[in-house]
């Protein structure tokens, strides 16, 4: 059985691919697993909004190209350095 509803993503913990989610009408925080999201085919650090959303990816949608020198950070370029670099 398959459920869907909007709503808000109030924790996230990148490391384990995991976190909780709370219905836009409300209600009590549900958890969602990273393998809820399939990868959407974005590739490239420049289609990032974020260092979470590329270290995201690059966990775990295989074919990404954000790690360049291959130390396992992606977008240092642009989202994985300074006060981005979360």
């Amino acid at each position: 059985m398959t459920s869907r509803f909007d709503g808000m993503l109030k924790k996230w913990n990148a490391d384990r691919g995991m976190g909780c989610v709370v219905a836009e009408q409300g209600g009590e925080e549900l958890f969602v697993h990273v393998s809820a999201f399939p990868c959407d085919g974005r590739e490239h650090y420049s289609q990032m909004t974020s260092c979470s959303e590329a270290k995201l990816f690059l966990k775990n949608c295989p074919g990404v190209q954000m790690d360049g020198d291959g130390d396992g950070v992606p977008c240092e370029t642009q989202w994985c350095t300074g006060i981005f670099g979360n």
